[in-house]
């Protein structure tokens, strides 16, 4: 278990920046393609913020990092779903995904785009249920540390 206190020593972002993070660092645990270097990454959010909002604009940046980001945007675009399986990665709301944000059939779409064989599973659904309940949990601290 991390706690929210764990998560930026450890990848160096805050909680609200880790969708991000993952999207562009990648995650092999999960399948996900590293688009650019942790640290690249982590320059990025820091001097960009959130990929949603810079992901279709041409970024002045290194000529290289701009270069790799253009080649990669439609892997970047599914690494960010693949990563948030929320209601803003998969066209939610309505329906919820599992009683709770967004389309299994959306998640298993991303799946199948990705050759990401558990979100592809039969028993998807029952194995979102923990998911589902840490999101919640985590969700609700950051309200509360917002308010």
């Amino acid at each position: 278990t991390v706690r929210f206190s764990d998560v930026k020593p450890i990848l160096g972002v805050t909680p609200a920046y880790v969708v991000d993070f993952l999207a562009l660092s990648g995650d092999d645990a999960d399948g996900i393609p590293r688009i650019v270097t942790p640290s690249m990454a982590r320059k990025l959010i820091t001097s960009r913020g959130h990929v949603r909002d810079w992901i279709d604009r041409d970024l002045r940046v290194d000529e290289r990092v701009r270069q790799k980001l253009a080649d990669n945007h439609d892997q970047l675009a599914l690494n960010l779903e693949l990563v948030d399986l929320s209601e803003s990665a998969v066209g939610a709301p309505p329906p919820p995904l599992l009683e709770g944000w967004g389309d299994l059939d959306a998640v298993r779409d991303a799946g199948d785009r990705a050759s990401v064989g558990y979100l592809t599973s039969d028993d998807v659904g029952d194995e979102f249920q923990t998911l589902r309940r840490w999101g919640e949990e985590t969700r609700a601290q950051l309200e509360d540390m917002l308010h």
